[in-house]
């Protein structure tokens, strides 16, 4: 199984459960364009559906489906 099909069972497997509140680390971490978006999308109509959705990540992409942001920076 790729990464991106693997990312995609883990979304219906996670929305088949309905929950409240979806934390996300690094989604689209190891995934091409194509399944990037797909999981984009599919983190955005939960949002859209009233789920809480957090998303750690470093891919720029991301804020561009983000309601808000708060950026972290490791200062020394």
């Amino acid at each position: 199984m790729s990464g991106g099909e693997a990312q995609r069972v883990a979304l219906t497997r996670l929305s088949l459960q309905d929950p409240l509140i979806v934390l996300a680390d690094e989604p689209t971490g190891a995934l091409d364009n194509k399944n990037k978006q797909l999981v984009l999308n599919s983190l955005r109509k939960m949002a859209d559906k009233g789920k809480i959705v957090i998303v750690a990540t470093h891919d720029d992409a991301v804020k561009d489906f983000a309601d808000e942001r708060l950026n972290i920076s490791d200062y020394n």
